[in-house]
């Protein structure tokens, strides 16, 4: 959140660098924050599964499921909460893939297997769908970081049944 105005007094506030802000008149500081999100790479044994955004960012293009973390909430938990919310599904988290760093959020990347559960979205998706990975459609994806670590997973710690599948006839982003 960029700030002009103090929250506080309500005075114009003052530029310190590129990223900072001082109110001359009561002293409040703004030091802007990185929130962390669960990022997973949904999948079953021969799809993985996105999300196509409702809203900004990224409204109508692609993305792997996740969400802003709650205070005190494990990043694993989280995940699985936001897989829930979000598509309906029940998952099981791997181990931490990647951390992605990218505008207003720091996102914690995990490998989330399909267990249980009937899909459906919620109303943050335009749509929620299963690709196999020849199907990905990487020219619309709404983040250069999901396509980034979803594209380096599935061509080295995917499961064997899409790992080949993306050998085969995947495209490079």
């Amino acid at each position: 959140m960029r700030y002009r105005y103090c929250p506080m007094c309500a005075t114009e506030l003052m530029p310190i660098g590129d990223k900072f802000v001082k109110c001359p008149s009561c002293g409040f500081f703004h030091f802007p924050k990185v929130g962390a999100c669960a990022v997973g790479i949904v999948y079953d044994a021969h799809r993985i599964l996105l999300d196509r955004r409702a809203y900004d960012p990224g409204r109508g293009r692609w993305a792997l499921l996740g969400g802003y973390l709650e205070p005190g909430e494990d990043p694993e938990d989280a995940l699985r909460r936001e897989v829930r919310e979000e598509a309906g599904l029940e998952v099981e988290v791997g181990e931490l893939l990647s951390i992605a760093v990218g505008g207003p959020t720091c996102g914690l990347v995990y490998p989330a297997r399909y267990v249980s559960g009937d899909l459906h979205r919620s109303v943050e998706s335009a749509e929620i769908a299963w690709f196999g990975p020849h199907e990905i459609p990487w020219n619309e994806m709404a983040f250069p970081l999901h396509k980034k670590v979803l594209w380096e997973w599935l061509q080295t710690k995917a499961p064997d049944s899409l790992r080949s599948q993306a050998r085969n006839g995947t495209p490079a982003p």
